[in-house]
């Protein structure tokens, strides 16, 4: 991988600003309009039985649908459902719920691309408009992926500039957000003895938290019920991969129908290859790239082999797609690689859209982002290996030249 000189990043943020504003504007007045297309209902609830001490997991625990986070998530939107009541409109607390979210996702964003060397941080609009385009869908239907992606970003960001601290409390409120924050989490515990003690520390505190917000008794019940619910979504996952848009709902699509016991057994041997690329970059690449590599295969992971992937989790791409396009651009004579990385966001983006027009009525079109995705995954493998046979080169290089200076 070609190394570029630091220098101070010149990105046009009023570009930026403008793009992440168009986004919203056009995400909000696509949810506005119908307004029955959302996912935050659940939640909504959920912070409401939390609040009268109902149980937050009895559907979910039995159909797999509904809230499947952990109870921080209802405790984390109760402020936004008294917003509702304080201006005395169902959609206040929706729509700040959204904004901050993507303030988040925005700030993230931002801040990762800085750890890049020039020219690759100048492009931040590009990966702005990457992150936008992959993200809209699900800002529009009130997922909280955006927020976990915002905050997944900030972490790593913040632990590749050693500020471990910092990044152990964006992974601690990232897993109160979505529990699919926790692959992070382990990625950095195995490859990073600094963040160690503080994540452990963090996940105590994440621990404790709900007990501050309901009795001792209610909130151990429903840390009780959530494996429950784990336990159906997993399954749900699993035995209807068709659903999906990870990578046994392509292959299903595709004619191969793979078992729940060879998933988990896939799922294994992915979580050990993305941990030693993840473990191979942190040891042997200068920094930012063990930051660019842990997000990259961290999201591939979670997009391929989470049982629950929708197309619009996605989201969590987009960051990544923009990095290594920018990245692409900046360097020289890498026409394919543009080219091959815009189609990726093009394709990714209407996987939906296009690949109803590609998919049998009696199947559901879930089959094109993670071909993507499995593309890409191709890509970047290739381009690891270089990185790896770059420096193998280089290291090569050092050794001659410190024999030859000790010789002479």
């Amino acid at each position: 991988m070609e190394v570029y000189q630091p220098n101070s990043p010149v990105a046009n943020w009023r570009i930026v600003v403008i793009i992440h504003l168009l986004s919203v504007a056009i995400a909000l007045t696509a949810w506005y309009r119908k307004p029955h297309r959302t996912v935050s209902h659940s939640s909504d609830r959920a912070a409401n039985q939390w609040l009268q001490g109902e149980p937050i997991y009895a559907e979910s625990a039995q159909i797999g649908h509904g809230f499947l986070y952990l109870p921080h998530a209802a405790i984390l939107l109760i402020p936004f459902v008294g917003l509702d009541r304080l201006f005395g409109m169902d959609a206040a607390g929706d729509i700040a719920w959204r904004c901050l979210s993507w303030f988040v996702l925005a700030v993230g964003s931002w801040r990762f691309v800085n750890l890049l060397p020039a020219p690759v941080s100048r492009m931040q609009w590009r990966v702005a408009l990457v992150t936008c385009l992959l993200g809209a869908g699900s800002l529009r239907i009130g997922q909280s992926t955006v927020l976990l992606t915002g905050l997944l970003l900030l972490a790593i960001e913040t632990w590749s500039n050693r500020k471990f601290n910092q990044s152990a409390f964006w992974l601690g409120l990232a897993l109160a957000v979505k529990p699919l924050a926790f692959v992070g989490i382990l990625l950095l515990w195995a490859t990073s003895a600094p963040m160690r003690l503080r994540l452990l520390i963090s996940l105590l505190v994440v621990a404790v938290f709900p007990f501050a917000f309901q009795t001792p008794e209610y909130v151990w019940q429903q840390y009780l019920a959530y494996p429950a619910t784990l336990k159906t979504t997993a399954e749900l996952g699993s035995e209807v991969a068709a659903n999906w848009a990870q990578i046994f709902g392509m292959l299903d699509f595709f004619g191969l129908s793979v078992s729940g016991n060879w998933q988990t057994t896939i799922r294994v041997i992915g979580a050990i290859v993305a941990l030693v690329l993840v473990w191979t970059g942190v040891r042997k690449l200068a920094p930012p790239w063990p930051a660019v590599w842990m997000l990259s295969w961290m999201t591939i992971y979670l997009m391929l082999f989470n049982p629950r992937t929708e197309n619009s989790t996605y989201c969590m791409f987009g960051p990544v797609l923009g990095i290594w396009l920018s990245e692409a651009v900046a360097r020289k004579h890498v026409g394919f690689s543009s080219a091959l990385l815009t189609l990726l966001v093009f394709l990714t983006m209407g996987s939906y859209e296009l690949g109803r027009y590609l998919t049998p009525i009696d199947k559901k079109p879930i089959w094109l982002a993670p071909l993507c995705c499995c593309i890409a995954a191709a890509y970047l493998s290739y381009r690891f290996l270089e990185s790896m046979r770059s420096l193998k080169i280089r290291l090569v290089e050092r050794s001659e030249s410190i024999a030859s200076k000790q010789s002479n």
